[in-house]
C-alpha cells in the first residue's frame, strides 16, 4: 500500500489489525493475562508431579486430569452454548476455574500435596474449562465483522501462544524465587482478568430466544450435521488424530530431565520453544484468504508436525531440541488456527456451539489419549521411541488425507465452498 508522496506504508498483519474492534480487544486482553497464568500452572503441575514420582505414566495421568473432561463434556457444553447466553456461560465457568489452583497452592504450602489431590483438583479445573470452551469459540463472530472472523480466530490462537513463550518462563521464575505454590496462586488470580473483560463487553446475539433454543435441537442433530458435511467431518477427524498422538507433550518433563539432563529451566525452555513456533504459525494463518490456500496450509502443517517431532525425538542436545519444537509449533498452530476458523466460517450460528464442542472434544479431548498412551508406551520403550511411534502414525494419516483429497477442490462440495468466505 502507498501513501502520499508515493512512500510505502507498512501494513499491520491482518491478525493484529482485528484488535481495532473494542470488544474483541478487551476479551483478548483478559485472555492474555489468564493464559499467562495457565502456562505457569502447566509448568507447575508437571514439575510438582515429577517431584512426587518418576513414573512416566503418572505424567500421562496429569494430562488426563486436565484435558479429559473435554473429551466427555465438550459436546454437551456445545449444546449449552447453542441454547443459552454464551457470554454468561464463559463468566461462570471461568470463575469456577480459579478454585482448583488455589486449593493446589494451599496443599503445596502446607506440604500436604499428594498425587491424588493434584490430579483430582486438576480435573475439576478441566471440567470448568470444558464448559467454557465451546461458548467462547462460538461467540467470536459476534465480536468482529463477518469478513474478519478468520483473522479473529487466528489472532486468538496466536495470543495463547505469545503467552506460552513468556508464561512458562515466568512460571519457572516464580517457582525458583517464591516456591512451587505461587505458580498456582498466580494462575488463580489471572482468571479475574477474563471475568472483568466479559463483564464489560455486551456482544449482540449471544443469547438464543426460547423459539431459537427449541429450533436448535439436540447434540445428536449437531453430530448429524458434522457427519454430513465433508469439510467439517474431515477437519474434526484430522484434529483428533494429531491431538491424540502428541506423545511428546506429557513426556516433556522426562525429556528435560532424563534425555537432555536439564532442570526446571530446561523444561520451561522446551515449552516456550513450541510457543515461539506457535506464534509464527498462527500469524501465518491470519494471512490466508482463499479457501484453497487454507486447505493447503492445513495439509502442509499436518505433515510438518510429525516431521518436527521425529527430529525432536532424535535430538540429545537442548539447542537442536528447541529448534525442532519451534518447527512443531509452527506446524501445529498453523493447522489448529486455520482448521478452527474454517469450521466456524462453514457452520451456521445455530450449530456453531455444538460444532465447537466437537472441535474441543477432537482436539483438547484427544490430549488425554496422548497422555495415557504416551506415558504407557514410554514406560515400555522409553520416551524417545514413544514419540517416534506417534509421529509416524500422524505422518501416515496426514499423507493419506493429502493424497485422497488431491484434486478434489480441497475436499469441498460447491455448496460447502460457498459457506467458507
Amino acid at each position: 500500500m502507498k501513501g502520499s508522496g508515493g512512500r510505502a506504508r507498512l501494513r499491520l498483519p491482518r491478525s493484529i489489525a482485528v484488535l481495532r474492534h473494542r470488544d474483541y480487544a478487551l476479551v483478548q486482553g483478559g485472555a492474555a493475562i489468564s493464559n499467562l497464568g495457565t502456562w505457569m500452572q502447566y509448568v507447575g503441575i508437571g514439575w510438582a508431579l515429577r517431584g512426587l514420582t518418576s513414573w512416566e505414566f503418572a505424567l500421562g495421568l496429569s494430562f488426563v486430569a486436565q484435558f479429559g473432561p473435554s473429551l466427555i463434556l465438550a459436546p454437551g457444553a456445545g449444546v449449552l452454548a447453542d441454547h443459552f447466553d454464551r457470554r454468561r456461560i464463559v463468566i461462570v465457568a471461568t470463575s469456577a476455574q480459579a478454585i482448583p489452583p488455589i486449593a493446589i497452592g494451599w496443599f503445596i504450602t502446607q506440604h500436604r500435596l499428594t498425587i491424588g489431590w493434584l490430579l483430582g483438583l486438576a480435573a475439576l479445573g478441566g471440567i470448568a474449562q470444558a464448559v467454557s470452551m465451546p461458548a467462547a469459540s462460538a461467540i467470536v463472530p459476534r465480536l468482529v465483522p463477518p469478513d474478519e472472523t478468520h483473522q479473529a480466530v487466528t489472532f486468538g490462537t496466536a495470543a495463547v501462544n505469545i503467552t506460552r513463550v513468556g508464561g512458562p518462563a515466568i512460571g519457572g521464575a516464580a517457582i525458583h524465587l517464591w516456591g512451587l505454590d505461587w505458580a498456582f496462586y498466580l494462575n488463580a488470580i489471572s482468571f479475574g482478568a477474563v471475568v472483568v473483560a466479559w463483564a464489560i463487553v455486551r456482544p449482540a446475539g449471544t443469547r438464543a430466544t426460547p423459539a431459537e433454543r427449541e429450533a436448535r435441537g439436540t447434540l445428536r442433530e449437531g453430530i448429524a450435521y458434522a457427519r454430513t458435511h465433508h469439510l467439517v467431518r474431515h477437519l474434526l477427524v484430522l484434529n483428533m488424530v494429531i491431538g491424540g498422538f502428541m506423545f511428546h507433550a506429557p513426556l516433556m518433563p522426562a525429556f528435560a530431565r532424563d534425555v537432555l539432563g536439564g532442570d526446571s529451566w530446561t523444561y520451561s525452555l522446551l515449552t516456550s520453544a513450541t510457543g515461539v513456533g506457535a506464534v509464527l504459525g498462527a500469524f501465518m494463518a491470519g494471512e490466508l484468504r482463499a479457501d484453497r490456500q487454507r486447505w493447503i496450509a492445513v495439509i502442509g502443517a499436518a505433515l510438518l508436525c510429525p516431521m518436527s517431532l521425529l527430529a525432536f525425538a532424535a535430538s540429545t542436545r537442548v539447542p537442536f531440541s528447541v529448534v525442532a519444537l519451534v518447527g512443531f509449533g509452527v506446524g501445529y498452530f498453523l493447522f489448529l488456527a486455520t482448521s478452527q476458523s474454517m469450521l466456524i466460517l462453514a457452520t451456521p450460528d445455530e450449530f456453531r456451539g455444538r460444532v465447537m464442542g466437537l472441535f474441543g472434544m477432537s482436539s483438547v479431548g484427544a490430549v488425554p489419549f496422548a497422555g495415557l498412551a504416551g506415558g504407557a508406551l514410554a514406560g515400555l520403550i522409553g520416551p524417545r521411541a514413544a514419540v517416534v511411534a506417534a509421529a509416524l502414525c500422524v505422518l501416515l494419516y496426514a499423507a493419506r488425507v493429502a493424497i485422497g483429497e488431491r484434486g478434489t477442490g480441497a475436499g469441498l462440495s460447491e455448496s460447502e465452498q460457498a459457506l467458507v468466505h
